[in-house]
């Protein structure tokens, strides 16, 4: 990081310094404050045209889209690793699976005395699932999507889609080594919780009373 951020102050030492031999030669105001413009937009150009794009994009497909909620659900599978006990202790779900570190099915439930109860080597039962799945795309993008899908049906009762743009070549280069980075991200105005997901599990399948 340090050889990386001393390259970038010398060069943008000689940038400024270059900027301000080029203002200095032109004679009308306007003209100086023109260059000035120049000089600053050039290196940030892409981050702004990049923070344009992503707002069309989020606007065009992020955020939560519910198809169709679900009553009376006891249950639902994750694809995470140790599901989480707050599904069954806050949220109300009689039982929640998923996979254990070593990537066999386990199932979470409460028993009688309200603890969670871990269940190894189970075979699974639930007709939800939760499915995340994430890649890049474009020039700097990232698009996630968590998605909650009928395991009979095949349907896809809810979606949500967040994308990031990782930032302007600047940016990933003085801020991430010049590697990916997140920069800015859609902003959904809908409830995000719980445990993250855009809220979408407990918002398409309703706990069983």
């Amino acid at each position: 990081m340090v050889p990386l951020l001393v390259l970038f102050l010398l060069g943008a030492s000689v940038w400024v310094w270059v900027a301000y031999k080029v203002v200095r030669r032109i004679r009308p105001n306007w003209g100086k404050a023109l260059a000035v413009a120049v000089f600053v937009l050039i290196p940030t150009a892409d981050a702004v045209y990049g923070r344009i794009k992503l707002k069309q994009l989020c606007e065009a497909e992020g955020g939560v889209k519910i198809y169709r909620t679900v009553e009376g659900v006891e249950g639902f599978y994750g694809y995470s690793v140790s599901p989480d006990p707050e599904w069954l202790t806050k949220y109300g779900y009689r039982f929640v699976e998923g996979k254990d570190r070593d990537g066999k099915p386990m199932r979470i439930k409460l028993g009688p005395d309200g603890k969670v109860i871990e269940e190894m080597n189970v075979v699974p039962q639930s007709r939800h699932q939760y499915e995340y799945s994430g890649a890049e795309f474009g020039n700097g993008y990232f698009r996630g999507e968590s998605r909650i899908r009928d395991l009979q049906t095949k349907e896809i009762l809810s979606r949500y889609v967040d994308i990031i743009y990782q930032g302007g070549w600047a940016e990933r280069f003085l801020f991430y080594d010049g590697g990916p980075g997140f920069a800015a991200f859609c902003k959904d105005v809908t409830d995000q919780s719980p445990i993250g997901h855009g809220g979408l599990i407990s918002r398409t399948l309703k706990p069983a009373k």
